[in-house]
This record gives C-alpha cells, sequence and structure tokens, in this order.
C-alpha cells in the first residue's frame, strides 16, 4: 500500500496551482484580500515580506500599497502563476522568488 501525496509539497502545490488560482482563490482570497490590508499598519514607507504567497491575492493588494514586498513561494508553478498574475495590476514592483532557491538557504540555528 502506498503512502498518499501530503498536500504540503512543492510538486502537490505545483500540481494545484492552476485550479487553485481560478477556483478557490477568487472565492475565499481575492475577496477579502484588500479589506484584510486595510487593517494592517501599511504605507509607502513600508518594506514588505510575504511568505507563502500563492497565486497572489495578498501580494497585489500589498504592493499597490508599500514602498517594496517580496513576495515568495516554495511551488515553482505558483510562483510562475503569480507572476503572469501581477502584470499589468500595480503590483509589477513586487519582488517575486522561489523560497530556497534564489534567496539562498540560512544555516541551522541562524535566523
Amino acid at each position: 500500500m502506498s503512502t498518499p501525496p501530503t498536500p504540503d509539497t512543492p510538486e502537490t502545490w505545483n500540481a494545484a496551482s492552476r485550479g487553485y488560482a481560478e477556483r478557490v482563490a477568487p472565492l475565499m482570497m481575492e475577496t477579502f484580500a484588500d479589506e484584510f490590508v486595510d487593517r494592517l499598519d501599511v504605507d509607502a514607507t513600508t518594506e514588505g515580506l510575504e511568505v507563502a504567497a500563492g497565486s497572489g491575492a495578498l501580494t497585489q493588494a500589498l504592493a499597490k500599497r508599500v514602498k517594496s514586498l517580496l513576495a515568495t513561494d516554495f511551488a515553482p508553478d505558483m510562483i510562475e502563476l503569480l507572476r503572469e498574475r501581477v502584470r499589468g495590476t500595480g503590483a509589477e514592483h513586487a519582488d517575486i522568488h522561489l523560497f530556497g532557491s534564489t534567496l539562498g538557504k540560512m544555516p541551522r540555528g541562524e535566523a
């Protein structure tokens, strides 16, 4: 008997990326992203970090309001999708990277 795949892997999120962006994010994320960001203490002087950016619902809302934003995800297909989605939205200045590769890895025990 094989072990079922865990949902917490880049491979699983790669496979789900388009469906998530088209069917899940519009209902669960995009509907409240602007309201969520309204409640944050951010402005044009804020430098932000978004971990697990996914398809970019919060990335788009945050990037329009902050000085700079580093958005990361561990799934390469999500990163590509995110880059596609921010084009032409006013969020193009967000710096989008695959977590653990282009950002590098910290040695154990260092924060």
